[in-house]
């Protein structure tokens, strides 16, 4: 397991489901990459993406689940 970045969601958290995009404070974008559904609402929390066998993944500080990203580049946001 490798580090890649930390940083914080901006806004609200709303857990895991499928093609959810998080925008974080640092400017990148992760897309969740897998089928994966948990709720946990948390505001503006900090969070940690690894490298772990082949694929990154999201995990929200203090929780154990974790989810597959891939990063997004040229978001528009309106």
């Amino acid at each position: 397991m490798r580090l890649i970045q930390k940083a914080h969601i901006n806004g609200k958290f709303d857990g895991f489901d499928e093609g959810v995009l998080f925008p974080q404070d640092n400017g990148t974008y992760w897309l969740q990459a897998e089928y994966k559904y948990w709720h946990n609402y948390v505001y503006c929390s900090e969070f940690t993406v690894y490298y772990d066998g082949g694929l990154r993944y999201l995990r929200v500080a203090g929780e154990e689940e974790s989810s597959a990203v891939t990063e997004v580049n040229d978001v528009i946001e309106s």
